[in-house]
């Protein structure tokens, strides 16, 4: 058996088992990283900072979605991301997660995190909802996570600072 039969069998098993909910939501996976990548090289800051806004806004449907589907979403775009030529960031994989679950009537919140190892700063970006982390739950205790900021709090900051 050749190198490459061993390390794409596996791969290939398990979408043979996805279902066509599965398929669909690999496509949006696809779509939104590739818009999410494009608008982080794009965007100003302020229209990123609106969307963030936006997302802390409750959904309009108040649809509910069982933390399951949540989860199951977080590992097909991160099955996606995984699989491109140029992996998105992990603000672009947590934008197009986002956008993903808003479309399903879930409002989740942009969170950012910092944390220092071995003298290197990093920093890092993922999704809450209601309280828990959508996707891999360590990052929570691996990064301190920042304080929102929203338009409001930024000029109340601001203001602050200026006086």
């Amino acid at each position: 058996m050749a190198c490459w039969q061993r390390v794409n069998r596996p791969s290939l098993q398990t979408a043979a088992q996805l279902s066509a909910r599965d398929w669909l939501a690999l496509a949006e996976a696809g779509v939104c990283l590739a818009v999410a990548a494009l608008a982080l090289r794009v965007a100003r800051p302020a229209v990123l900072r609106q969307a963030q806004d936006d997302a802390l806004r409750p959904a309009q449907d108040g649809a509910t979605l069982a933390w399951g589907e949540a989860a199951r979403l977080w590992r097909l775009a991160a099955a996606v991301a995984r699989r491109l030529p140029r992996r998105p960031t992990c603000l672009a994989q947590a934008l197009a997660v986002g956008w993903m679950l808003r479309r399903r009537g879930i409002a989740t919140r942009l969170r950012f995190g910092v944390r220092r190892a071995d003298g290197v700063f990093t920093a890092h970006a993922w999704l809450e909802w209601d309280g828990r982390t959508v996707g891999p739950a360590h990052v929570r205790q691996v990064y301190a996570a920042l304080e929102p900021v929203t338009a409001s709090t930024a000029k109340r900051h601001t203001t602050t600072y200026l006086e």
